[in-house]
């Protein structure tokens, strides 16, 4: 152990001691207090010792009795119990080890006491310094680091940054620490790690996922102390990340598929290809194309994401009489760019020497599709024809010749035709594919829209099984003048009114310009009916009629001729009814009075007549059978039969027809139905 040592500097001296003893003066009358003394010593760290300050009373007699005490850091201050002094004798104790990293120094207070009489001899300012020794290890700021580095990183780039500290006393030998690489696992001859000693950590050579997916690297940090050196160690994992470094490679030799013509949407083949990249990365998920044979979009090709399979499609249906073999030309790639790297020389303590590609072709295969023939269907050149007819023509009459042709030669000629869709029933095909009209076509059929009719023609052939061809034929109906205006409604009701009432009247025609309106309205007017009807104008779609003042109530049929635009007329009669309006109805039946009653009228009202006298008769007859006829009370129409004989004031009575057709008699607003009266009159006949 090094022995301590140290030193002092008298910082000053009392001027009247320092005289005395320049004049000889060996000994004082009296005593004077002593100036301070500032002394500096040093320890080591984390060592206990003893030692002597050196520090001697001026002036004290050697019979003279001293007390040594010291005060402060180490002592009663932090850290406290360091430091102990011999009261007698002033050696001074190192008692408990101090850390420098804690306190660099330690600052005291020294004083000497004369014991008889108890005076203040010396004051001394101690100030210790703790020496620094080796005793941290440089640390790493974690135990553990991780990074990952891409296959096709450059060597030399940083890959991952480690940190190291040490706590010893700076600018030391303590505290100056080496970084280095101590293992490398696994050790491949493609990459190598090193460090620098600001702990950026790099590789030389290039990095291949194929040959290690992972490295384990143990980083060391050791210091230069001139006794003893300390170290310590942290692990660094690196994980390498896949890119592409393998190309797919398609399997198999020859690449065929089979389809049957007319044949889309349907799965040609799957590709298969292996590829050394990692599953499911960028680099290993195969990007197919097609580069030549699909010009006409028929096929497309796919990734399986799971198999990385490609997956070809046929799209669009082939045709046998196109050809029967078909080839394609198919690439694969990945869905990052290819590239390689090499190492041709190792270099020591530099960069290695190294060869990359990327520009290397993909791979392409040729795909055959055989295509097998089957019935096609016939077709019909063109497959879409329009005419133009018009309406009410003949029958007959050749509408339109269509062309049929079957792609497969042996049944080229063997057709049978026949109409699809005819909603109307208007055309035929004969077995030469023309088209005629076996009904006229009438323009204002409700199968008719926009002024055309569609139809739909077949043709069959005697393949197995048979197919159908289609087509289309528009039939454009031009219009004649074969409809008449009329009227939209021929019933109207009108009020009874002090002045003159008006109705509109509106017609049509089912033909269209030039053949339909404004039409000509004429009133043909009965004479016993002038001078109460008119019309307000005579041209239009809708005119006006107006009704004269002088109109009573009645039903009134009106004698109109309407007229269109080429002079084809109808006539036409309008029943108006004309009657006193209420709130609730237009019309009220109750007020209703006929201007003619018609024969059927007068024949009913005659029947009821006569009913009533048969039954009146029949009672009568009862009457003599019998002792006495017994007729119900019935108070009503004025007719009543009282029991005292004598006539009493009349009622009101009203007859009309109910909702039935049956003839009811209102008398004080109470209701009689005749079919029931005379069934209670033949009841009392009867008994």
């Amino acid at each position: 152990m090094k022995t301590v040592w140290g030193i002092f500097i008298l910082a000053a001296f009392h001027l009247d001691m320092f005289q005395a003893h320049r004049n000889g003066m060996s000994q004082l009358s009296h005593r004077h207090k002593r100036s301070w003394i500032i002394a500096m010593y040093t320890i080591e760290e984390e060592r206990r010792s003893t030692f002597s300050l050196g520090i001697v009373p001026v002036n004290v007699s050697d019979d003279t009795k001293v007390e040594y005490q010291i005060s402060g850091m180490g002592v009663d201050e932090e850290p406290k119990g360091v430091l102990r002094i011999n009261r007698d004798t002033g050696e001074l104790f190192v008692v408990k080890k101090v850390d420098r990293e804690k306190h660099q120094s330690l600052k005291l207070k020294f004083t000497a006491f004369e014991v008889y009489p108890r005076t203040l001899n010396t004051h001394l300012g101690i100030d210790i310094n703790i020496l620094d020794i080796n005793d941290h290890a440089p640390t790493f700021k974690s135990e553990s680091y991780s990074a990952t580095v891409k296959e096709g990183t450059a060597q030399g780039e940083q890959v991952v940054l480690v940190k190291a500290e040490d706590w010893d006393e700076p600018g030391t030998v303590n505290s100056t620490f080496t970084l280095r690489i101590l293992s490398q696992t696994p050790n491949t001859d493609n990459a190598q790690f090193f460090i620098d000693q600001s702990g950026v950590i790099s590789f030389r050579g290039c990095i291949d996922y194929e040959k290690a997916e992972k490295y384990v690297l143990i980083v060391e940090a050791k210091d230069e102390g001139d006794k003893i050196q300390l170290s310590s160690s942290t692990t660094v994992f690196i994980t390498v990340e896949d890119e592409n470094n393998n190309r797919p490679v398609m399997e198999g030799t020859n690449l065929v598929a089979n389809v049957k013509e007319r044949d889309s949407n349907v799965t040609l083949l799957r590709i298969k290809v292996s590829d050394r990249d990692y599953p499911h990365t960028p680099g290993w998920k195969a990007k197919y194309t097609i580069v030549s044979g699909n010009e006409n979009k028929n096929y497309k090709i796919l990734t399986d994401p799971d198999t990385n399979d490609g997956v070809l499609t046929l799209v669009t249906s082939l045709d046998y009489e196109d050809g029967q073999k078909r080839t394609l030309s198919v690439m694969v790639e990945n869905e990052i760019p290819y590239s390689t790297c090499t190492v041709k020389k190792v270099v020591a303590d530099g960069l290695w020497k190294l060869e990359k590609t990327s520009d290397e072709a993909a791979e392409t295969k040729t795909v055959t599709i055989i295509v097998e023939d089957v019935n096609d269907p016939p077709e019909f050149i063109p497959p879409f024809g329009t005419v133009y007819v018009e309406e009410n023509s003949a029958t007959g009459i050749k509408l339109k010749t269509f062309t049929v042709v079957d792609r497969d030669a042996s049944l080229s000629s063997k057709f049978l035709y026949s109409v699809g869709v005819d909603p109307a029933g208007w055309v035929s095909i004969d077995q030469t594919g023309t088209v005629t009209n076996k009904q006229k076509v009438d323009r204002e059929s409700p199968y008719v829209k926009n002024n055309t009719y569609t139809v739909t023609l077949l043709a069959i052939d005697n393949g197995v099984p048979p197919m159908t061809g289609t087509a289309t034929l528009v039939i454009y109906i031009t219009d004649v003048n074969d409809n008449t205006p009329h009227l939209l409604t021929t019933d109207i009701d009108m009020c009874v009114g002090e002045t003159a009432s008006v109705a509109d009247l509106t017609a049509e025609d089912k033909d269209e310009e030039p053949y339909s309106g404004p039409f000509f309205f004429q009133l043909l007017e009965k004479e016993s009916l002038k001078g109460k009807w008119r019309l307000e104008s005579t041209l239009g779609y809708t005119v006006r009629l107006i009704k004269e003042k002088d109109v009573y109530s009645g039903v009134y049929v009106l004698h109109f001729k309407i007229q269109d635009t080429q002079g084809e007329s109808s006539e036409q009669n309008l029943t108006v009814t004309v009657c006193e309006c209420t709130a609730m109805h237009k019309c009220n039946p109750l007020r209703l009075t006929s201007h003619s009653m018609g024969a059927g009228a007068i024949g009913v009202g005659l029947a009821t007549l006569f009913l009533i006298l048969g039954i009146l008769l029949l009672a009568l007859v009862c009457t003599s059978a019998r002792d006495k006829l017994v007729f119900t009370q019935i108070d009503h129409c004025d007719s009543s039969l009282l029991n005292s004989n004598t006539e009493h004031i009349g009622s009101d009575c009203q007859i009309y027809k109910d909702q039935n057709g049956s003839w009811v008699e209102t008398v004080n607003n109470i209701n009689y139905n005749r079919v029931s009266l005379i069934s209670s009159l033949l009841s009392q006949c009867l008994i």
